[in-house]
């Protein structure tokens, strides 16, 4: 681009005071844009935010411009903002203002801290060092704002905080000329120097207007400012407007004004309904040219200041109407915008020069909002330049001095703003406005007179903005209208299941309250809930933070404990806003039932992999399976129910759903009968891997279960390669689904997996490539974990040690007082060499006698022995044992032999390995997960946990951290954060291999017992983590595979049934086909596709299948 001119736009921006002196927006770059500013107009204090104007510089090759940026150019950047307000002609009183200053003085009354220059990007200068000083007292340092540079090298002016002020107390004489007084307004020029290329450009120059806020920010004035400088320069004949005007640029910006002031003057209510496009209306034209008075639209006042309504159009924007009125317009509305134009798609030069001017006052200049009326005179103009058809109106730096545009305005500003609450400018100053819920108030209606409003009041006024459909007042601050709407106008508890035992669970709801309120707001309960089983979780008084324009909801809990499974009860509650005066009564209604019971299916693999080594060379993968789902079987509650399903290239049915008996009850034969069934023959390796069919069997399993909860538990050891696939079922499940993974990602198919779970409740979790050594017990406690999950218990602990011969130890674990039955359960090599015990927060001993007696149990199997107390436990009379730090007490007494450990020398017996984990049942609950943004090495994987406390987030009380494993065994932790009701953390898995993530909280329960919980977590990442695996549903090669196999599995099956029937034999030679060059044909064709185990048994199938079809045939 060969740049031949440099200039900035917006020819003339806008800025806006706000006393925020932390927060700002950028005004309207773009025509039609009318969005508010992220959070609002004012930030969390309720404070204003101030409008930044934001200049941006373009290079023009022969007139089509380039937006030029730091990354392409040097740009250095001046600005110079003066305020002269108090040293100007006076607007409604002859002479100047503070005519009794003279002379040098008279200098000391504007307000000009210099030019200030940036050069570069992220720069800022404070403009700080203008002063105001009147005779008789001290100067006073009045900043101006402040200019900045964003990343790009743009350049943002921020206008002053809204300070205003008589240094020697003169008290507010008049709406606008009021001696003494200062502001912090101000204007002046802005320029830029570019240097790009070698070459260096002056910019044409632009000003900066910083003004008071614009209060009803998506309403425009039916005369913009754009439309007043734009008429001017026709009427002087310097610009020549279009023969057919535009319906959106020039008729819809009339309606459409009158129509939105009915949001900000409740005379124009119920008066324009117009749609867009409208059809010329002459009613409208006549309207518009009525004489003053009642008739006249709009109904605004002039500069006559006759208290008639006779602001008139501008002579373009009638001249414009006219000929919309005889049907000479462009008909360029496209219907699918609605009612509103969207704003421009890009940001362009004359976009921005008109969008600018747009959005300010253009009439009457009585005195004026942004600028006075020398903004309409053309000769402090340079000549108009269009930019697309759009004119591009500039100051004259050399006509116009820095201060001029603001000098003639109000000082302060505040007092004209207070002063004009009728027929003046209800765009940027609202006379009456929509209250949510309260109809049209004045929005002035809290300040008690003009002296407050300068004083500070001014900023605590609210704006008008779009809330949906409706224009309606937000952000107001200054308490006038506080609104307390209560949300539950009742409680219900229903159906509230208990625990297991019947041991007691809470549950909890809220009270909620939407609170908008520019004040503090107290909310209190006065009286109830009276029943013993509910209970106020929250403590009142609660006080509510100013929420200015936004709606904060407010929780305030209730807790219900059930005595028993069977209970119900009828109560109420009071509460009351001492702000509003207002008192609620809420009905409570609550009743428990029996605990959820819950059904799970094991899908199994068992396919010819099984067989292998599981990696300490004492037994195999599939050894290891029996005696993880064994552990499950032994653990799990009575009343719930099991399945088993087991898969290869099919899946088969071992065990239809079973519902348990108590797992100590000699009588009972549902868990022997199953744990038959693990150790049996359906279970033996052989064949592919068919995950989808498993599913899709194990599933059928649950059709038509009785329990209140489902779950499928799912584990392989490799890559699914035959149909179902897990893709084809996918859609189907609605089940929790669990996923264990029996060996690396890579090996199998975790990320099938890993979606199938996560979409549905559950986790993946990967053992790695081998079960020996420490990582002995991983399977069994990987299922422990997930039968946590399909029980609905927490997992309080989940350790694992090396326990000596002749040595005692103490695993400790916390339970708190919401916690209601525990399982304290034991893997280890050799449990007969170990004691295994329970201690009490008092030292007192539990053995397996004393738990029975108490009302638990204790249950030793092949695989597993646990305790199961109700809690609290009364073991020692008088002094329930509960909340507080618990022990499981392991003594290694004795040595076991040979047999013991399954060949290994003696010495090995010196030390034998143990793993212990905690379930409790509990009201304090934890949930974590593992998302990965993809599973290919450099992946970013975030960890979010919940814990929650009868449904009542714990986020103040707690500390939630991951400790992750990662692949070479180096273990790091990673904090979480609280991200609302929840906890996140994230890390980066540059490292190929398996993440093994142990998600941890701790914590006080609401009174002031320490809590742990955990869970497990995987995730992995693999070279080609993200393409499906060959041999999978989306792999074409592999189903062409096994497209050939099956064909060449027919084509065996056809020369088998040959081979057997000689009357088939004889007819094909009498068609003149030879068997035994047909033998050839297919041995040539299918030598590289040679049946596998599972091709045999298709074989035999088929086979069998057409000898019975010849000899129907026969």
């Amino acid at each position: 681009m060969a740049i031949t001119e440099v200039r900035i736009h917006p020819a003339i921006g806008i800025a806006r005071v706000g006393n925020s002196d932390t927060e700002f927006f950028v005004g309207p770059e773009r025509r039609w844009d009318r969005s508010a500013p992220p959070g609002g107009y004012k930030d969390a204090q309720c404070r204003i935010k101030r409008q930044a104007a934001r200049f941006r510089v373009f290079g023009y090759d022969n007139g089509v411009p380039t937006e030029l940026t730091a990354a392409d150019a040097t740009i250095e950047w001046t600005v110079h903002l003066v305020n002269r307000k108090a040293a100007a002609d006076g607007f409604d009183q002859p002479g100047p203002r503070n005519s009794g200053v003279t002379g040098a003085a008279r200098d000391k009354l504007v307000i000009d801290p210099g030019a200030r220059t940036l050069t570069g990007p992220d720069q800022r200068v404070v403009l700080d060092s203008g002063t105001f000083e009147v005779p008789g007292s001290a100067p006073v340092t009045v900043p101006l704002g402040e200019v900045r540079t964003d990343d790009d090298g743009h350049l943002l002016v921020l206008g002053g905080l809204g300070n205003s002020g008589a240094p020697g107390g003169t008290a507010l004489q008049h709406f606008a000329d009021n001696n003494g007084w200062h502001d912090d307004v101000a204007d002046g020029p802005v320029t830029a120097t570019v240097t790009i290329g070698g070459q260096t450009f002056t910019a044409l120059g632009s000003w900066v207007v910083v003004a008071p806020p614009k209060f009803a920010p998506p309403v425009d004035n039916t005369i913009r400012l754009w439309d007043a400088v734009y008429d001017a320069h026709a009427a002087a004949g310097l610009l020549t407007p279009p023969a057919t005007p535009s319906y959106t640029d020039d008729i819809y910006p009339v309606l459409q004004s009158a129509a939105d002031s009915a949001a900000v003057n409740s005379d124009a209510k119920g008066h324009h309904g117009f749609s867009h496009p409208m059809a010329g209306a002459q009613w409208v034209y006549d309207r518009l040219t009525a004489p003053p008075g009642p008739a006249h639209m709009p109904r605004q006042y002039s500069v006559s200041n006759s208290g008639q309504w006779d602001q008139n159009l501008t002579g373009t924007q009638l001249a414009f109407v006219q000929k919309w009125v005889a049907g000479t317009v462009t008909a360029d509305w496209d219907p699918a915008w609605g009612q509103r134009p969207p704003p421009d798609a890009d940001i362009t030069p004359g976009g921005l020069d008109k969008a600018a001017l747009e959005n300010c006052v253009g009439g009457a200049f009585f005195p004026g909002i942004e600028g006075g009326v020398i903004l309409t005179d053309t000769a402090k103009y340079l000549p108009v330049v269009s930019n697309d058809g759009v004119p591009s109106f500039r100051l004259d730096h050399a006509k116009v001095a820095p201060g001029a545009v603001t000098a003639r305005i109000a000082v302060p500003w505040q007092s004209d703003f207070y002063a004009c609450s009728t027929y003046w400018w209800p765009a940027p100053r609202p006379n009456q406005v929509d209250v949510a819920g309260a109809g049209s108030k004045d929005w002035a209606r809290s300040v008690p007179g003009s002296a407050a409003f300068v004083a500070g009041q001014w900023a605590k006024m609210g704006f008008v903005t779009r809330q949906g459909t409706a224009l309606v007042e937000t952000d107001r601050c200054d308490g006038a209208d506080t609104v307390v709407n209560l949300v539950t106008p009742s409680l219900t508890f229903r159906d509230v299941p208990q625990g297991p035992g019947g041991t007691t669970r809470k549950a909890a709801r809220a009270v909620v309250f939407e609170v908008r309120s520019p004040v503090p707001v107290t909310l209190t309960f006065t009286a109830g809930p009276a029943d013993p089983s509910l209970s106020r979780y929250t403590p009142t008084p609660v006080t509510v933070p100013p929420t200015g324009s936004a709606i904060t909801t407010v929780r305030l809990w209730i807790v219900y404990a059930a005595p028993n499974t069977a209970h119900s009860v009828t109560d109420s509650l009071t509460a009351s806003c001492a702000e509003t005066g207002q008192t609620w009564t809420i009905p409570v209604n609550a009743n428990s039932v029996p605990r959820k019971t819950a059904a799970a299916a094991l899908v199994l693999d068992k396919s010819g992999s099984m067989s292998e080594d599981r990696g300490d060379g004492l037994g195999s993968k599939a050894q290891s399976l029996r005696e993880a789902a064994s552990t499950f079987l032994d653990v799990m509650l009575p009343g719930d129910a099991l399945s088993l399903t087991a898969f290869d290239d099919d899946a088969a049915v071992v065990r239809g759903l079973t519902t348990l008996g108590a797992a100590d009850d000699p009588f009972d034969t549902t868990r022997s009968d199953l744990r038959s069934a693990i150790y049996g023959a359906g279970f033996n390796p052989g064949g592919n891997t068919s995950i989808g069919d498993g599913i899709f069997t194990g599933r059928g399993t649950l059709s038509g279960a009785a329990t209140d909860v489902r779950s499928l538990v799912v584990l392989t050891d490799g890559v699914e390669n035959r149909p179902r696939w897990i893709a084809d079922v996918a859609a189907e499940i609605d089940e929790t689904t669990y996923s264990v993974g029996l060996g690396t990602a890579a090996n199998t198919s975790a990320a099938a997996l890993q979606t199938v779970s996560g979409n549905h409740g559950g986790t993946l979790l990967i053992t790695g490539p081998a079960l020996g050594g420490d990582n002995q017990f991983l399977l069994k406690k990987y299922f422990l974990q997930i039968l946590a999950g399909v029980s609905n218990a927490e997992v309080v602990l989940d350790p694992a040690g090396h326990i000596g011969y002749r040595q005692a130890l103490r695993v400790p674990f916390s339970v708190c007082d919401a916690d209601n039955l525990v399982d304290v359960i034991l893997t280890a090599e050799n449990r007969r060499g170990l004691t295994f015990l329970l201690e009490t927060p008092y030292g007192r001993l539990v053995d397996p006698a004393l738990a029975r007696s108490l009302g638990g149990s204790f249950v030793a199997t092949d695989q597993v022995s646990y305790y199961r107390l109700p809690l609290p436990l009364l073991a020692d009379p008088g002094r329930p044992a509960h909340e507080g730090t618990w022990n499981a007490v392991l003594s290694y007494d004795r040595r076991g032999g040979q047999d013991d450990h399954g060949g290994q020398d003696p010495a090995a017996a010196r030390f034998q390995r143990y793993s212990v984990i905690v379930h409790a049942w509990s009201d304090v609950s934890f949930t974590a997960s593992a998302q990965q943004s993809s599973h290919q090495p450099g992946a970013t994987v975030t960890v979010v946990a919940a814990l929650a406390d009868s449904g009542i987030p714990l986020t103040a009380e707690a500390t939630v951290w991951a400790e992750i494993t990662r692949p070479g065994g180096a273990v790091s932790t990673l904090a979480l954060t609280p991200d609302g009701d929840e906890f996140t953390g994230s890390f980066v898995a540059h490292t190929i291999g398996d993440y093994r993530i142990r998600a941890r909280a701790g914590g006080r329960t609401g009174r002031g017992h320490l809590f742990t919980r955990e869970r497990t977590l995987w995730a992995g990442v693999w070279r080609g983590g993200d393409t499906p695996p060959p041999g999978g549903p989306g792999d074409v090669g592999g189903a062409l595979a096994e497209h050939d196999r099956r064909w060449c599995a027919l084509l065996r099956c056809v020369l088998l049934t040959l081979a057997g029937n000689d009357r088939l034999m004889r007819r094909w030679a009498e068609y003149g086909v030879d068997p035994k060059e047909f033998l050839k044909c297919v041995e040539a064709l299918c030598g590289d596709t040679s049946p596998d185990a599972g091709a045999s048994g298709e074989v035999r199938r088929l086979v069998a299948e057409l000898r019975r079809t010849v000899g129907d045939a026969g």
